[in-house]
């Protein structure tokens, strides 16, 4: 990312995308004023006319809503090294699975699918199909530029490269306010659950996650990120909040400003906590969190607060409702720092 990134340029951006694209079941024709400093000379957009008359109208009416003149704004602040072209275009299939070097191509097969399983009419879970539409196709075009994105700048990963692309998607989602997060988030869920597409046998060795499980690590980020009190009552309608995965969503992205001191110099209060459990042996209890970095006071300040769950001051359930506070007070009392020790410091790059 370039050192003087405009925040407010790019979160302008998305912003005037995510209020654009909700009217992108209206045929009629409407030309965009984009910022002119938002503009990236290292990514081109194409709309490839289809071969199959039946995706003509798809073509007419993202083309005349300037979706990709959208996307390109958005990716104004990225350094590119070189030259990425953002396509839609008619790939036989539902996704052209990226390569390296190659195109980032969103196919007319995966919008008509978004088409097909959005709502006629607002369902009971309050996602309406000009939502439905704007989080799919934000979602498969933020997922698709991550990608490419993971290519250019050499960015390692772990695991299969379409998680990791549909975490960055969902982080991005959720850093523009509540609004912008329930709209994408809730579109996003709606189509990966209402696909029903069934997995079996070499499905499972697909690049990509089968669409119930993304469509349980969306309602994760949901839950965890920094807009979860807006995503409480969908999630409780839904039962997300029953289940054991919501127990581990705090390990999955959190923000412990709870836990931290107040006005420390840090820019970001957000950890990413790997293991946090008590070991019993024979002195008695031990706490062991490992996590890829520690705010000041943090690991003293939740020791103590699960002190008072193992006293019964408080029930397993209220830790979850601290965190989503973000207020220090509401926790515990920093217990004394002569049990706290450093016992590892690893490099996950070397």
């Amino acid at each position: 990312m370039r050192r003087n990134l405009s925040v407010t340029a790019a979160s302008y951006a998305l912003v005037l995308s995510l209020m654009l694209l909700p009217i992108l079941v209206n045929s009629a024709s409407a030309q965009i004023a984009i910022p002119a400093d938002l503009q990236n000379d290292q990514v081109e957009i194409s709309y490839v006319a289809p071969r199959n008359p039946a995706f003509r109208p798809l073509y007419d009416r993202y083309k005349n809503r300037q979706v990709l003149e959208q996307l390109r704004a958005f990716m104004a602040p990225l350094s590119l090294t070189r030259k990425v072209t953002v396509k839609i275009d008619q790939c036989g299939r539902m996704n052209a699975v990226f390569q390296p070097g190659g195109d980032v191509t969103i196919c007319y097969e995966y919008l008509a699918q978004i088409d097909k399983l959005a709502p006629a009419e607002k369902t009971a879970l309050g996602v309406t199909r000009e939502m439905a539409i704007a989080g799919a196709f934000i979602q498969v075009a933020l997922h698709e530029m991550s990608r490419a994105v993971f290519d250019v700048l050499n960015i390692p990963v772990w695991g299969r490269e379409s998680d990791a692309a549909d975490k960055l998607a969902g982080f991005i989602m959720l850093q523009f306010g509540p609004d912008v997060a329930l709209t994408t988030l809730r579109g996003t869920a709606h189509f990966f659950e209402a696909s029903e597409r069934t997995w079996t046998g070499s499905d499972f060795s697909d690049v990509r996650a089968p669409e119930a499980q993304r469509y349980y690590n969306y309602l994760c980020i949901a839950h965890g990120g920094p807009s979860s009190e807006a995503f409480r009552p969908f999630l409780a309608q839904i039962k997300f909040l029953e289940l054991s995965r919501a127990k581990r969503c705090i390990q999955e992205y959190t923000d412990f400003s709870c836990f931290s001191k107040s006005r420390t110099q840090t820019f970001t209060n957000n950890c990413k906590i790997a293991r946090a459990e008590w070991v019993e042996n024979a002195d008695g209890l031990v706490f062991h969190v490992s996590a890829d970095r520690f705010l000041r006071n943090m690991v003293r300040a939740i020791v103590g607060t699960l002190i008072l769950v193992g006293r019964k001051a408080m029930k397993p359930e209220g830790i979850r409702d601290i965190i989503e506070s973000k207020n220090r007070s509401n926790a515990g009392t920093s217990v004394p720092a002569c049990g706290l020790y450093l016992t590892e410091v690893k490099y996950p790059y070397l």
